[in-house]
């Protein structure tokens, strides 16, 4: 799927190109300006995605040395909650009291 976005992304870049020639150096201008608004926004996504994935990661890790972990003012340990894997949340254990209770791991600290 990724080589199918290059390949578009260089076929759009091909085809500004040729456009480009024939706008006016205040357009030009407008354009540069608003792609590297658009890069900017990108790399701030990507540099906040990483932290919160990070975080996500430290948690777990706590989780699985057996730590106590406080999310949303209730402490989380490995006797009172599983962890699910694919929805990265901490899962209450029946006959606990929080059964039923669902936490995502990124509301932990």
């Amino acid at each position: 799927m990724s080589y199918i976005l290059a390949v578009v992304t260089v076929l759009a870049l091909f085809v500004g190109l040729h456009f480009l020639s024939k706008l006016k150096i205040v357009q030009k201008i407008s354009i540069s300006i608003a792609l590297l608004v658009v890069i900017l926004f990108a790399i701030a996504y990507n540099s906040y995605s990483d932290r919160a994935a990070e975080q996500v990661r430290d948690v777990i890790l706590k989780y699985q040395q057996g730590k106590l972990i406080e999310c949303s003012n209730i402490e989380v340990n490995s006797t009172n909650f599983t962890y699910s894997k694919g929805t990265k949340s901490f899962l209450a254990k029946e006959h606990t009291p929080h059964a039923g209770l669902i936490i995502d791991a990124e509301q932990c600290r």
